[in-house]
């Protein structure tokens, strides 16, 4: 379980009002006001990390729906594009970004129990 609220899944998203930061809880609708960031950064590392991240999947280990699926989310491909990668076996670069939408896409990965890397190595989400 979390610090933040009861879900046993939890989708935080933050928003800066004024000199206040608004952390809340897109699964069971809790929300905190606090003008304490160092806390909330605390305990939501991605906050506050400005790292350009790089995604890849490995699709060595994956089911070949799943693989599509994900890569007609993350890439915005066709199945039959997504297909013709999947055959390849090769690791391809679907994502690069920073902080929370970073970290939502590796949650997102680990949900579907796709084999990931990033790079640079991220320290508070790890691929399952």
């Amino acid at each position: 379980m979390n610090t933040f609220c009861g879900c046993n899944n939890p989708d935080i998203e933050t928003k800066e009002e004024g000199m206040s930061v608004v952390v809340s809880c897109t699964n069971c609708g809790q929300s905190v006001v606090t003008t304490n960031t160092d806390m909330i950064l605390e305990q939501n590392p991605w906050l506050g990390d400005d790292t350009e991240y790089e995604i890849y999947l490995d699709n060595n280990e994956i089911e070949k729906k799943v693989y599509i699926e994900i890569m007609k989310n993350f890439m915005v491909i066709t199945s039959s594009n997504a297909l013709k990668l999947y055959k390849n076996k090769q690791r391809v670069l679907i994502y690069t970004g920073k902080g929370q939408e970073f970290y939502k896409k590796c949650k997102y990965l680990n949900k579907e129990n796709a084999k990931y890397e990033t790079k640079p190595e991220c320290n508070y989400i790890k691929s399952t």
